[in-house]
């Protein structure tokens, strides 16, 4: 479902920012 990839993708990005900081 889109809404099922649009939950990964905010995760992913989500990760990304806690790595950078």
């Amino acid at each position: 479902m889109i809404l099922r990839s649009y939950l990964l993708c905010s995760i992913g990005h989500r990760a990304d920012r806690f790595e950078r900081f």
